[in-house]
């Protein structure tokens, strides 16, 4: 059986990027409306407006601390904003069921824990509320090595997760969020532990992963971001939205815009700070 199988058999239905809607014609599936948050009364975000279309893959950049994390937690209903509204599919992010998964930064697991890579995977069919995670467990393994099959992991489906390489255990985790077919798939930053090749390979994974569902990844890999994203958000406090990647030096422009305080997005203005100029033309 596999992953969809058994997403239909629970009732949940077949839903994906290709909704059967005209181009242009869906609505967003993600958009957030004059939103703001704070921490204590300090200031994160203000007035973020974003509309996420089906099919879309958006990189978020900026500097640290300028709200990226504090935004994704916000688009997965973990934090409430101070004012505005986030909606899913039309729906509050805590009205939704199954319709977004979560790959979070590399986690360092304990090497002895007795999970294999399958085990791991299945923990993506677990939704709180049900009486039992281990009703339809022979269809759950079906639809995890299904899952791991289509990501080139079904050779490591017995192996413990604490014996697998950095990236093995990255395709591992990213097995575990598509075992429940969302429509959105979110990450955080998920190469940061990888090496340059393992990098490179990760995100083709998520370009091809994008022809059947939305991505939202947070990155600093701003030469990646350039060959692979579709859209960029720059976030540092407020966030600057551009619907369509042009040269790597303009998404580096764009991150190091982010971090003038009181700047306007370079994307936009298409001004090239004369030392990123100078490392671009040496490149």
């Amino acid at each position: 059986m596999s992953a969809k199988e058994f997403q239909k058999k629970q009732g949940k239905g077949d839903k994906g990027v290709a909704s059967g809607c005209p181009p242009n014609a869906c609505p967003p599936l993600v958009k957030i409306t004059n939103l703001s948050f704070s921490y204590s009364g300090k200031p994160v975000l203000e007035d973020v407006n974003l509309e996420v279309q089906q099919g879309d893959f958006i990189a978020f950049i900026g500097p640290n601390g300028g709200g990226k994390t504090t935004l994704i937690k916000l688009i997965l209903g973990l934090l409430k904003p101070s004012c505005g509204e986030i909606k899913i599919g039309g729906k509050m992010p805590g009205e939704i069921k199954g319709m977004l998964s979560y790959v979070p930064q590399y986690i360092d697991h304990n090497q002895n824990f007795p999970a294999t890579a399958l085990d791991v995977v299945c923990m993506g069919l677990f939704y709180p509320g049900r009486r039992s995670f281990f009703q339809g467990r022979k269809a759950k393994r079906e639809a995890g090595l299904a899952a791991l099959d289509q990501l080139a992991l079904a050779d490591i489906a017995s192996r413990r997760i604490g014996e697998l390489s950095g990236g093995q255990r990255q395709r591992v985790l990213i097995a575990r969020a598509l075992v429940a077919e969302p429509e959105l798939l979110i990450l955080d930053e998920p190469t940061a532990s990888l090496d340059t090749r393992a990098q490179t390979e990760f995100f083709k994974l998520l370009q091809n992963l994008n022809a059947t569902r939305t991505i939202i990844v947070v990155s600093h890999d701003l030469l990646v971001i350039s060959s692979y994203a579709k859209s960029i958000a720059c976030i540092n406090r407020s966030l600057h939205y551009h619907p369509q990647i042009g040269s790597t030096g303009e998404v580096m422009e764009a991150f190091y815009s982010t971090m003038r305080k009181g700047a306007d997005c370079a994307v936009e203005r298409l001004e090239r700070l004369p030392v990123l100029q100078q490392e671009i033309s040496h490149a």
